[in-house]
């Protein structure tokens, strides 16, 4: 597990400029490749397919598609262009070792895992060919692909075929048609989540293992947020966020360790853009980048 002080920016010693963080890495190496070069390795790695891309999506770090296969009655997919970390990740671990604990494989078995319990919907990625498949069997392929940095491109990034959840954000319904019941089915759809995801944090080791890396939003590491208070102008804002951290310091200690908590696989992003509504229900969740 990468400690807090790896994982936010610090100060090199003699003046030396700091190695770029985790989170400045992510924009150096968010995918920036254009619609044809996505169409071209995804030509490649599913061949029996005709896809095309109807418009790409929202995404922070990654760059994600809806396409569609022409040749098979316009059926929906999500194409996927993994951020370059978590690429690197990927193909470091798969690369070093037979342990599959990169952040990609808590997401493959994630999306596993969450589509074989009854009630639970989620994506779920499509294999490649035998031909393309990744020698151990992954449901991913690699290809060298543009990124935001000319000084990093091209960078091998994991490129993926994901099944479609229908349905259509909560966060794009108007706050007049948004029933009670349908945010009381968010809420019983979360519980629901959380039961599978602490069933699954206790029958797969190595999913466990890949959910304890370093993440800046994990409570745990809430004291990383001091390495930001001095870009806080106002005095009293800036005492006022001390004092909480303080406070968070003397209740749980550095890293949260000083009370027994229990600990799991969380989601880590179920917010009303990542919960899908179809009829009034929930139809699914997606967005598993932040468990």
């Amino acid at each position: 597990t990468m400690s807090g002080a790896a994982g936010a920016a610090a100060a090199a010693p003699d003046g030396a400029q700091a190695p770029p963080s985790d989170e400045e890495m992510r924009k150096l190496l968010k995918p920036n490749p254009t619609d044809e070069e996505v169409l071209a390795v995804l030509s490649k790695t599913y061949p029996t397919m005709k896809l095309e891309i109807v418009k790409e999506l929202d995404s922070y770090d990654d760059k994600n598609y809806l396409v569609i296969d022409t040749a098979n009655d316009g059926t929906k997919y999500l194409a996927k262009v993994h951020n370059g970390v978590e690429s690197l990740d990927y193909f470091n671990k798969h690369s070093s070792s037979s342990s599959h604990t990169s952040v990609i494989d808590l997401q493959n078995a994630i999306f596993s895992h969450m589509n074989s319990v009854e009630g639970v919907t989620t994506s779920a990625p499509i294999p490649p060919p035998p031909i393309h498949a990744a020698e151990d069997g992954a449901v991913i392929s690699l290809h060298d692909l543009p990124v935001m940095s000319s000084d990093h491109s091209p960078s091998k990034l994991v490129v993926r075929l994901l099944t479609w959840v229908p349905g259509v954000p909560l966060s794009s319904v108007p706050s007049t048609s948004l029933t009670a019941e349908s945010l009381a089915d968010a809420g019983a759809y979360l519980g629901k989540l959380r039961r599978a995801l602490d069933d699954l944090a206790q029958t797969d080791a190595n999913a466990v293992q890949a959910s304890k890396r370093y993440h800046v939003w994990d409570g745990r590491n809430t004291l990383d947020l001091t390495n930001f208070t001095k870009y806080i102008a106002d005095e009293d804002r800036r005492g006022l966020v001390h004092s909480v951290l303080g406070a968070f310091r003397d209740t749980f200690g550095e890293d949260g360790s000083k009370v027994d908590f229990p600990e799991g696989i969380l989601m880590g992003d179920y917010n009303d853009a990542n919960v899908l509504i179809d009829g009034g229900k929930v139809s699914g969740v997606i967005d598993f980048g932040d468990s």
